[in-house]
């Protein structure tokens, strides 16, 4: 996932049109670094304890064929956040 040359252009060309190509890379690969990092440190927990705090109405968006996220995420968040549709 941090080589962005490995995208789809559908993905990655909008992105590119906003933070320019270096920039993009930069970013992203400064993301991926966090979710690691997070990930190592936290025993592989990045949000679950967090998700019983949400109070606010969650409404959860997942397209079928959204190459990002993965099924499970969007149905574990259902879930485990009180009052999401």
């Amino acid at each position: 996932m941090r080589d962005i040359s490995k995208w789809s252009e559908r993905m990655k060309a909008p992105l590119i049109k906003m933070y320019g190509e270096e920039g993009l890379t930069a970013m992203w690969s400064q993301w991926v670094d966090t979710l690691l990092d997070m990930y190592k440190n936290k025993d592989g927990d990045i949000c679950k304890d967090c998700l019983s705090k949400i109070i606010c109405p969650t409404l959860i968006i997942h397209g079928n064929k959204d190459a990002m996220v993965a099924r499970e995420h969007p149905d574990y968040l259902l879930k485990h956040i009180r009052h999401s549709k």
